[in-house]
């Protein structure tokens, strides 16, 4: 420098990490147990800013493979995400049977079960069924059970198979008797589903 100072040094500037376009890899790598604390953080930065929108599903996915700190209040942020119903319904799932918090979303579930006005294809009212459906395997609940009889009442040939199916499971079904796989699947029909169902809601909640 001619005043014989020392040459200008700038500040250095922290970024954060960014996601690579290519998620699909990253979730690979969450389910190997492979991704890093640093690219951890940027999905968590992802989510919450406006960069991820069109990948938030991948990176929801991510979440609930990994579950760092914080994890449950985002997932819990992104229950009724409208955009979105598919991330909503992944969220509940998560919330409700991978992570065992039932109790954080039971209120959300109930209400999906009876249908939500921006659910179009049913996505999140389908995550409810198999939610309700695993809760009831643990604990006795009347209003979650008398809703999930009477969708399983009320379903058609489109929807019955998952509608009792979680049924089913509410009342103790394995998944390989619902596979057709265990010599005790023909114990599980349609209608001794019901029959189980109405006489368990009758010894618990009459």
């Amino acid at each position: 420098m001619l005043d014989g100072s020392k040459p200008f040094a700038p500040r250095e500037v922290i970024s954060m990490p960014s996601i690579p376009r290519d998620v699909g890899r990253l979730l690979d790598r969450s389910k190997e147990g492979s991704i890093t604390p640093a690219e951890m953080e940027a999905v968590v930065a992802a989510i919450e800013s406006s960069d991820g929108k069109d990948r938030l599903y991948t990176l929801i996915h991510i979440i609930a493979r990994t579950r760092p700190q914080g994890a449950e209040a985002l997932l819990l942020r992104h229950l009724e995400y409208r955009e979105d119903p598919q991330v909503a319904a992944l969220a509940l799932t998560t919330l409700g049977v991978q992570w065992s918090r039932f109790d954080q979303v039971r209120g959300f579930a109930i209400a999906a079960l009876d249908g939500l006005t921006w659910d179009a294809f049913s996505d999140v009212q389908d995550a409810a069924i198999g939610v309700a459906g695993e809760a009831l395997r643990a604990r006795p609940d009347c209003e979650l059970l008398e809703r999930l009889l009477a969708l399983a009442m009320n379903s058609d040939k489109w929807t019955a198979g998952h509608r009792y199916g979680a049924l089913a499971r509410a009342l103790g079904a394995s998944q390989q008797e619902l596979s057709g796989v265990s010599p005790t699947a023909s114990e599980w029909t349609r209608e001794a589903t019901a029959r189980r169902a109405w006489a368990r809601l009758d010894r618990e909640c009459s």
